[in-house]
């Protein structure tokens, strides 16, 4: 069986894009699933820390966009 896997690509520093591919995982996984979703949300938690900790306006914000990608991305799979 296949899964979705997704992760966030940045080309500039004005765009975020979430990129999907397959893995061979089994596709009915909660507890795989939950750990993604956590995965995501733990991305975002550092990327958000990163932003507040850094004095560059343009860096400050690529990483709040970053981490809203993530944040959507865990949103998602939270309806599985």
């Amino acid at each position: 069986m296949q899964r979705c896997e997704s992760v966030v690509c940045t080309t500039d520093s004005d765009r975020v894009d979430v990129q999907s591919f397959f893995m061979e995982t089994p596709i009915s996984d909660p507890e795989s699933d939950r750990k993604s979703d956590l995965e995501c949300l733990r991305l975002a938690s550092e990327l958000i820390e990163l932003a507040t900790r850094t004095l560059n306006p343009g860096l400050k914000a690529h990483c709040l966009r970053m981490a809203a990608a993530w944040t959507d991305k865990a949103n998602q799979g939270s309806g599985r």
